[in-house]
């Protein structure tokens, strides 16, 4: 059956507004169908609903005057590699730096990567390049997104 994203099947016997996760798709059930929310393409798409991010949380937190830490939250059955490229506020657009995230915590429904930096320009913004199965994504404060332009970092760009 080749469903797409939106599409609306028949399921019986679950909860409206409840999720339902089956190993191959992930779907919205609303009143006596549901709605496809991502498909895994060969089993291997990120869930995408499960990546999460906030500055000023402990998601994205100053340790002291000059070391910030970050952390990004994937779905458990995710296992992507994670960078965070980051700069200053002002030079964002021509100067990135990239560094590796770490696998820190896991509980039954997620994973918690993280990250200490210490920027030379405390005006810190940054982005989060997620590499999968040979693809990479960029997760910024406009979501997951296959590209990402670094010339219009003050838009979208996490501060």
């Amino acid at each position: 059956m080749g469903l797409e994203i939106g599409d609306a099947v028949l399921l019986r016997g679950v909860a409206p507004g409840t999720e339902v996760f089956d190993g191959r798709c992930v779907v919205a059930v609303e009143g006596g169908g549901m709605h496809l929310l991502t498909r895994l393409f060969g089993g291997e798409q990120m869930i995408e609903q499960a990546i999460y991010h906030k500055p000023e949380t402990e998601y994205g937190y100053a340790k002291d005057g000059k070391t910030f830490c970050l952390r990004i939250r994937t779905a458990r059955e995710d296992t992507p590699t994670i960078h965070v490229v980051y700069g200053g506020k002002y030079d964002f657009w021509e100067t990135q730096h990239r560094k590796a995230m770490s696998l820190s915590y896991r509980d039954r429904l997620y994973n918690y990567y993280t990250v200490d930096l210490q920027p030379e320009d405390i005006r810190l913004v940054y982005v989060f390049e997620i590499q999968q199965d040979k693809e990479t994504s960029y997760y910024s404060e406009d979501g997951l997104s296959t590209t990402y332009d670094f010339t219009l970092n003050f838009y979208n760009a996490f501060q």
